[in-house]
């Protein structure tokens, strides 16, 4: 048992005393990092093709339902406005004289009535078509951007980089103080990205009724 733990000792020591000598005869390779700024992914003309053309599909879709919104808010607006007009003449007092005090009372208790339901029917509608935006976000530019992601790993092997950082997030976090322009290589991705040939996108089901992107 000594002579085993004698060897075992005696082995650890050789160990310790070897690993600074080890470190001093090999020195490790550079990591080589580039940094890819993903906000300009999104840049009109210059950015993804294929991302871009999905989100420009998707609020295509989502049209009728955005106009919808937008029309019954302008509605909710201008039955604000005839209640202010209503309620002036009501508190003029020479206006007042000259118009049916209870039929203009009537009036704004009408349309304030009506804008109130409008407000929950917007409310509703307006949570509905959230609900549905994200859904078919999810089915049409989450693949997108996991091609893409994928995509960014073969880049950066194919160029030897060992490290591909996002440049838009390391900004938004106030840590990115300044870059080497040769570590940046947003647009050479880009390009290599956009001249993939086109894969077959998985059918996705279109939803029922019409739809458009919330507010």
């Amino acid at each position: 048992m000594r002579r085993i733990n004698f060897t075992a000792a005696t082995f650890l020591f050789v160990l310790i005393f070897a690993l600074p000598l080890f470190a001093q005869t090999v020195t490790p390779a550079p990591t080589k990092i580039g940094i890819v700024n993903t906000e300009a992914f999104y840049y009109e003309k210059v950015g993804i093709t294929k991302l871009l053309n999905a989100y420009a599909a998707l609020e295509k879709e989502f049209e009728p339902r955005q106009q919808e919104l937008v029309a019954i808010n302008t509605k909710i607006e201008n039955l604000g406005k005839e209640i202010q007009t209503l309620q002036a003449q009501l508190n003029n007092t020479a206006a007042s004289r000259a118009v049916d005090a209870t039929a203009v009372q009537t009036s704004i208790n009408n349309k304030s009535d009506e804008g109130a339901r409008l407000q929950v029917e917007f409310k509703r509608k307006q949570e509905d078509a959230k609900a549905a935006y994200e859904k078919r976000e999810a089915a049409l530019i989450v693949p997108v951007k996991r091609e893409i992601g994928s995509a960014v790993s073969e880049f950066a092997k194919q160029k030897g980089f060992d490290l591909v950082l996002d440049g838009a997030k390391m900004d938004q976090a106030g840590i990115l103080l300044s870059v080497n322009q040769g570590m940046d290589l947003t647009e050479e991705f880009i390009k290599y990205f956009n001249a993939k040939p086109a894969t077959t996108a998985a059918t996705t089901p279109k939803p029922t009724g019409t739809a458009a992107k919330p507010n």
